[in-house]
């Protein structure tokens, strides 16, 4: 799987705001349902208000849980997509030349701590390769 910045990037600003949305979501559908609760119409006998009314909630709450199934879906492909992502970019390299090239990362850090360096200001300052190698090579 090769990343794409921006399929991360999306990925998660749609679980950052998922829970904006669900509360944007609750409150409309609240909105909704106080004015389909409070219908009336002159031309429609208590029956037929009552009905009207009914419909109009039924129909609410129908286009709420398809916007919810739609949040829950895109929250859970995200939340997929960033693991998978995660997964299969935070293991070393199979290959010769990968791991040759991780060792030789962990190499560098393992100097720099020989002449009095910090650990975590190597991991804080890592590319993605080094914190690999340190992840695999370091002290656990």
């Amino acid at each position: 799987m090769t990343i794409y910045i921006t399929s991360v990037r999306l990925s998660a600003e749609t679980i950052r705001t998922a829970r904006e949305k669900a509360s944007t979501l609750a409150r409309s559908l609240s909105d909704a349902l106080v004015r389909a609760w409070t219908f009336t119409d002159p031309n429609l006998s208590e029956q037929g208000v009552a009905a009207k009314r009914a419909e109009l909630e039924a129909g609410f709450r129908a286009a709420a849980q398809t916007h919810l199934q739609k949040l829950t879906a895109d929250v859970s492909n995200a939340r997929q997509y960033l693991a998978q992502a995660a997964r299969e970019n935070t293991q070393l390299p199979d290959d010769a030349a990968g791991l040759i090239r991780a060792e030789q990362k962990w190499r560098q850090v393992e100097k720099i701590l020989d002449a009095g360096g910090d650990l975590f200001t190597q991991i804080r300052t890592a590319d993605a390769d080094t914190a690999l190698a340190i992840a695999e090579f370091g002290p656990s």
